[in-house]
């Protein structure tokens, strides 16, 4: 059961979510990852920039700046792509 959850998994967030976040929706690189953040959410479709006194990246699309991201002690959770 748990390889066609994971199967579903790669089929609806595809291979770039799946290196990237673990099934819980978790980031797996850190807090000081900014260029990968950023690459990442060019391709989300979810994303959505959050209030003005929450960005905490300069470029504008970015994980760390996504209204659906939740601070973690070592990095965040993608709230959309969370247990999918």
């Amino acid at each position: 059961m748990g390889n066609m959850h994971e199967a579903t998994n790669k089929i609806i967030l595809g291979e770039v979510y799946m290196n990237y976040f673990n099934l819980k929706g978790e980031f797996t690189g850190n807090r000081e990852d900014y260029h990968l953040a950023e690459e990442i959410s060019k391709g989300c479709k979810y994303f959505k920039l959050d209030d003005e006194d929450e960005l905490v990246s300069d470029e504008e699309i970015s994980c760390f700046n996504c209204r659906y991201r939740r601070w973690s002690n070592a990095s965040f959770t993608c709230k959309k792509i969370e247990g999918i």
